[in-house]
């Protein structure tokens, strides 16, 4: 559980309204620590070099798919668990940019998919991995009917 200070009486429901450049400073202290203890209190991915990353085998066809150079399976496991990816997932990023201007994807410890170079970044925002994950469960779903 995270615990945060009580909001500034500005950002109360029923509290005081103010000026809403006050109103605004308020909004921004709070959310920046907000941040702060969320970012403390996340839990990262231990990951050691010498335990390697899941690589799923979407992300393998898509990096023999995609990258230039790329034509074996194991010279797509020895890019997608390079030291960069290793660390990267051990900081918990999302995403790693490549020399070529492809992204890896990771997920939870996993490297899930390789995308195009042509992704646009304002597509990598939270909304955009709500709207995979929400279509990741509707495939879910549809194929758990099939199976029946």
């Amino acid at each position: 559980m995270i615990s945060l200070p009580y909001p500034h009486k500005l950002l109360w429901p029923n509290g005081s309204r103010g000026h809403p450049r006050a109103v605004a400073a308020s909004k921004r202290k709070h959310r920046a620590w907000s941040h702060a203890a969320t970012m403390a209190a996340k839990k990262h991915i231990e990951i050691t070099p010498g335990m390697g990353l899941h690589i799923t085998r979407h992300a393998i066809d898509r990096c023999i798919e995609r990258v230039p150079g790329i034509t074996t399976e194991d010279q797509a496991r020895t890019l997608l668990s390079s030291r960069a990816i290793l660390a990267a997932a051990g900081l918990g990023a999302k995403y790693v940019r490549l020399g070529t201007g492809h992204r890896v994807v990771i997920e939870e410890g996993r490297v899930t998919t390789v995308l195009p170079t042509n992704t646009h970044a304002w597509k990598m925002g939270s909304r955009w991995d709500r709207i995979r994950q929400h279509a990741r469960g509707w495939a879910r779903f549809y194929r758990e009917d099939d199976a029946a």
